[in-house]
């Protein structure tokens, strides 16, 4: 990296965090966030973890575009998703509902027709609803296209640039509608192959993984351009967020559906405000989690009828008051067969369910197999000592965290015991793609 691309990247790190300074990291006036009939663009990017991205502090320049759009709008420091596997993550984000209560634990099942998503609200309040994504994974046989009057998947993992040339015709036919666009990138999932101009930063997995989300940065930029450009940007709600993390390594395992620690938990999460609005950019500090989606949208466009959703409106009165939040790994299959139980625990695999609550001090991590993990995020933000292994740490009260998990297991007043499995043929398909164990 040049002398001047350093600066640019030290100049607009120092911005977001004078931002943070004078906001305070605190939302007022929320009466004031709220636009009916506002266009909303939902934007996710799979696998992106969010220390590798500037405006998070990563030192290499990855992501100058989604940087620029985290200053000049809001960014949430402490996002968390709910589970760290594409289909489940997903329909968290669309459903405002835990893995626990919609019932997709892991790649592979469908939706339950009875569940309502973000696309179906709005349609039934008359927008016209689109979604574009970049994976297999959230093909349409998963039901993932309720609510979408259209919906674009692919048979193969696809890139940003062609996700966008489908997209974008669709914006230009319907820019004079009210509507709402699901955006799916997949770049950053591995396998990491950036195309050749983006390997900038070495070949070895770390560097590759970086150059997919340079590569994708840039054709966010193309989106935000062709946005300003079609007079939408300043019109409409935008949300960029991620589906989960990536390891990149930690115990050996480069994946993310197996360990609920940050660097797979933390997702981003920037938001533009239609201009009107005349919100001031900030860094905000509470937790926020993907299961608000649903109902800070459905609030922001002013749906006041009664949803029922798991999350919070991150706009809302309440969201400062909430002290935990929760999350859960993925399900596999026959993990708890008696061979499986007896299993040597290895170094990048851990059998049976595993839970996490966490507030902003403390993180606790219950594994039905093995023993459980408790961190102290202000003084190890890493998550390298399990306070439980010292004996010496007598003062943490295990039973504490364990009993919020319970309660939160229990307190689940809609669960939908799904195992709709998808077809053969799509199942088989996944497989061949390394989706489903």
């Amino acid at each position: 990296m040049n002398s001047k691309k350093i600066i640019a990247v030290i100049i607009l790190a120092v911005l977001v965090m004078i931002l943070a300074v004078l906001a305070g990291g605190r939302l007022t006036g929320r009466k004031d966030y709220r636009m009916p009939g506002s266009n909303v663009i939902f934007i996710s990017i799979d696998t992106l973890r969010a220390d590798h991205l500037g405006c998070y502090g990563y030192d290499r320049e990855t992501s100058p575009n989604i940087d620029r759009f985290a200053a000049e709008n809001l960014l949430f420091r402490r996002h968390f998703v709910t589970i760290t596997t594409t289909l489940p993550s997903h329909t968290s984000m669309m459903t405002g509902l835990h893995a626990k209560t919609h019932g997709i634990t892991k790649n592979g099942l469908r939706l339950d027709d009875s569940l309502v998503t973000i696309p179906e609200i709005l349609k039934e309040h008359g927008y016209t609803t689109a979604g574009f994504v970049s994976s297999y994974t959230l093909h349409s046989s998963t039901g993932f296209s309720k609510g979408f009057d259209f919906f674009s998947d692919v048979e193969i993992e696809t890139r940003a640039s062609h996700l966008l040339e489908r997209a974008i015709p669709w914006i230009q036919e319907h820019r004079n509608e009210k509507f709402f666009l699901l955006l799916h990138l997949f770049d950053p999932h591995s396998e990491y192959d950036p195309p050749e101009s983006y390997v900038k930063w070495g070949e070895d997995k770390i560097a590759l993984y970086d150059g997919e989300i340079n590569y994708t940065d840039d054709v966010l930029g193309q989106l935000f351009g062709f946005l300003k450009d079609q007079g939408l940007y300043d019109q409409t709600l935008i949300i960029l967020t991620s589906d989960h993390g990536e390891s990149l390594g930690r115990q050996k395992h480069w994946g993310h559906g197996r360990y609920l620690y940050d660097e797979v938990l933390q997702g981003i999460l920037a938001i533009h405000l239609p201009s009107s609005l005349k919100i001031r950019p900030r860094m905000v500090e509470y937790q926020t989690s993907a299961v608000d989606f649903l109902p800070t949208i459905a609030a922001f466009l002013g749906i006041e009828e009664d949803l029922y959703s798991e999350g919070l409106d991150i706009f809302g009165e309440n969201i400062e008051k909430r002290e935990y939040i929760f999350a859960q790994r993925r399900h596999y299959n026959k993990q708890d067969r008696k061979k499986i139980r007896r299993a040597r625990l290895n170094a990048n695999f851990e059998y049976g369910d595993k839970y996490a609550v966490r507030n902003q001090e403390w993180k606790y991590i219950l594994r039905t197999r093995y023993n459980d993990e408790l961190y102290n995020l202000r003084e190890d933000p890493g998550e390298l000592k399990n306070l439980l292994e010292i004996e010496s740490q007598t003062e943490y009260d295990a039973g504490l965290f364990q009993q919020l998990i319970e309660d939160w297991l229990e307190e689940t007043p809609y669960r939908f015991e799904t195992d709709m499995e998808i077809s053969d043929e799509v199942k088989e398909k996944l497989k061949s793609l390394g989706y489903i164990n």
